[in-house]
């Protein structure tokens, strides 16, 4: 057992520098400027999304399925995109919800699509996402009904808004939504501001549907944190609608600010409560993998 666990631990490290790799070279694209890219990815790194692959060592992979979307957001090769996409669906239905994203990502690299019909009807790039998810839902309702393979859902596992919307659980709402993405909730916020003053309502609607869903996802389950993670792609879209609006330097000033506030505000895994995140190095010293 020691010798598999050390292959998991090793296995989500090296994921998590992965995580690294590619938010600089997605920033990168986006802003076109290194030391922008260099400072917006070392301000992940105080996010829960770049925290999980070194935090999580209780074996659910969330980080690494956030590193599959990514993955999928970088690479333009369809195959291996479809690939990363079934990698992140597997490891927890939670990337299903979060799919929108990288769809909509295909659909604006080339340049910002503004109407309804170009931005919703799958094109020869973006049909592997819709393909992806039809592909694991088959999959799901065949295992269902042949294996028995039921997703637990329901109070008693606690997977039930009505059970979360309750007084004793209310007060942890606002560091709840707030635990993942810190003040890079900002990013999001003025990009949607500024697709609001330009009118571009279909990429605002469907841009926040998709962050509304993943937050509805978020908030019917305990571990609120981890399962709002999946919607960090949203905040490398916004960056780039914001490197369109305003230009490098607004970008590079916003990266500062970003960086200094994910420094000074604490890192919280919300779940039955709102607990600090030990450090990986102090987990480790009480790790089983040290006991004798």
């Amino acid at each position: 057992p020691r010798g598999r666990m050390l292959f998991l631990f090793a296995l989500q490290y090296a994921a998590g520098v992965l995580f690294f790799v590619l938010c600089f070279e997605l920033f990168r694209e986006l802003v076109q400027n290194p030391a922008t890219a260099a400072v917006l990815t070392l301000g992940t790194a105080f996010l829960y999304p770049g925290q999980a692959c070194f935090h999580d060592l209780f074996g659910v992979f969330d980080g690494t399925a956030v590193v599959f979307l990514l993955v999928a957001m970088w690479c333009r090769v369809p195959g291996v995109v479809f690939a990363c996409l079934l990698g992140a669906f597997w490891i927890d239905e939670r990337a299903v919800i979060a799919a929108s994203f990288p769809f909509l990502w295909i659909k604006l690299r080339e340049g910002l699509a503004d109407g309804w019909r170009q931005l919703l009807l799958p094109d020869r790039a973006s049909i592997v996402v819709p393909l992806a998810v039809a592909v694991t839902l088959g999959l799901r309702l065949w295992l269902t009904k042949v294996h028995g393979f039921h997703l637990p859902l329901g109070p008693e596992s606690d997977v039930s808004a009505t059970k979360f919307f309750q007084s004793a659980r209310l007060d942890r709402l606002p560091i709840g939504l707030l635990s993942p993405f810190k003040l890079h909730w900002l990013v999001v916020g003025l990009a949607a501001a500024w697709l609001w003053a330009t009118r571009r309502w279909a990429l605002l609607v469907l841009g926040g549907a998709a962050v509304v869903a993943s937050t509805a996802a978020a908030l019917a389950v305990v571990d609120i944190t981890r399962s709002l993670a999946y919607a960090f792609p949203a905040v490398i879209i916004s960056v780039g609608l914001l490197a369109r609006a305003a230009g490098q330097r607004f970008v590079f000033g916003l990266a500062i600010v970003l960086l200094a506030s994910a420094l000074i505000v604490p890192s919280y895994d919300v779940k039955t409560g709102a607990a600090w995140m030990v450090p990986s190095v102090v987990k480790l010293m009480v790790s089983p993998l040290l006991w004798r």
